[in-house]
């Protein structure tokens, strides 16, 4: 597999591997949303996949420990 996009993929048949999990990507942006406070609320990191055109999303709840 090559370290230049399209990676070695074959752009005559991008809707073969464009967007999909497994496809590479060298160039990200990364997004943060968040709610509340840093202590008690939730967060979200938004990967955005510029070359492959993917996304990830992780969501963090973060709460008050009580006894």
């Amino acid at each position: 597999m090559s370290n230049t996009f399209p990676f070695g993929n074959d752009l005559n048949q991008a809707e073969s591997w464009l967007g999909h999990m497994n496809a590479k990507s060298l160039n990200w942006r990364v997004y943060y949303d968040g709610g509340l406070s840093l202590i008690c609320g939730y967060h979200s990191f938004i990967f955005l996949g510029l070359d492959s055109l993917t996304i990830g999303i992780a969501n963090l709840l973060a709460e008050i420990p009580s006894l």
